[in-house]
């Protein structure tokens, strides 16, 4: 039975890994890319670092313009090595649907054509590796909605970059948030995940593990 789920597993990740774009090594922003430290980062960042950001060694902001649109970048750093491993664009909040949507338009055709078609995943159906724009995302939902207001995502695509040695899942997430007078507002984030094949088959096993011990109470 082992070695059965074992062939599962390198089957699901040998799919995952074909079905995305193909590079030999990621670049994000300015020439920073995956494994660099925080200083690293800071010297190829043009855009302004954040007051609450400047004493900080993880999860770092900067504001400023992001493909011609108004928003923040924040960087992640893994907490043993010291070493980028996400990127997380949140863009300024607007009232107007049409201004959000056409600011969806623009970054999905931008990474069409640098990354290729995106999954296709619909209905709330994600991808097994998930980035840290559904995290932001649901951490505003679960405020909004403390507060009586509701937050939902509108649209949401996804690519999987495979590297050398390692693969990047992007996030693009479009959301609105309605307060409890019923005032409406838009948000779109993209995040930057980076990945190993061990990775993606941990959260693979971890799963199975999950669903084995469901049914094994039925």
């Amino acid at each position: 039975m082992k070695r059965v789920t074992s062939l599962v597993l390198v089957c699901i990740l040998l799919f995952g890994c074909l079905s995305g774009a193909i590079a030999e090594d990621f670049q994000l922003r300015n020439g920073i890319q995956f494994g660099d430290d925080l200083e690293t980062v800071k010297s190829k960042e043009t855009l302004t670092i954040q007051d609450g950001s400047t004493d900080k060694t993880n999860k770092v902001w900067f504001d400023g313009k992001i493909a011609g649109i108004e928003g923040s970048v924040r960087y992640d750093f893994d907490e043993e090595t010291g070493k980028l491993i996400e990127m997380l664009y949140i863009f300024d909040e607007t009232t107007s649907k049409d201004t959000v949507d056409s600011n969806y338009t623009t970054l999905y055709q931008s990474l069409v054509r640098k990354y290729g078609n995106p999954l296709g995943n619909t209905g709330g159906s994600i991808y097994t590796i998930i980035g840290s724009v559904f995290e932001y995302w649901a951490l505003h939902k679960w405020l909004t909605e403390l507060l009586d207001g509701k937050n939902d995502y509108r649209d949401y695509d996804e690519w999987i970059v495979n590297c050398d040695g390692y693969n990047v899942k992007i996030d693009l997430v479009s959301w609105y948030d309605r307060d409890s007078s019923f005032n409406y507002t838009y948000t779109n984030g993209i995040s930057y995940h980076y990945y190993t094949d061990e990775d993606l088959l941990n959260k693979i096993q971890e799963k199975m593990d999950e669903n084995a011990a469901v049914d094994s109470d039925l």
